[in-house]
């Protein structure tokens, strides 16, 4: 799931719902209001769960760092200890 895809779409299906959502309210059609906050409500939805992804990613991606680490630590290797530092520290950083 590409998630900045899935945000803008949200962010763009949201408007809509709120710009359809207003409009319905301008001429008094109820069905198009309700329509519109349903529009808007998706749109959020949608960018609730690709930051959900992305914050599950950065787990992933900062416990793989944390395992990687200590299992260089334990064999010495100082190289592979400082890759799962950083990768430890994208993962924080992407949630």
């Amino acid at each position: 799931m590409d998630t900045k895809k899935q945000k803008a779409k949200g962010t763009a299906e949201k408007v809509a719902g709120s710009v359809k959502k207003a409009a319905g309210k301008a001429v008094g059609n109820e069905s198009l209001q309700a329509e519109g906050k349903g529009q808007k409500t998706k749109g959020e939805a949608r960018k609730d769960v690709a930051k959900g992804v992305e914050a599950v990613k950065g787990t992933a991606k900062e416990i793989a760092g944390k395992v990687q680490k200590k299992a260089a630590g334990a064999v010495g290797n100082t190289s592979k200890k400082v890759q799962g530092a950083a990768k430890e520290m994208k993962g924080k950083i992407q949630k």
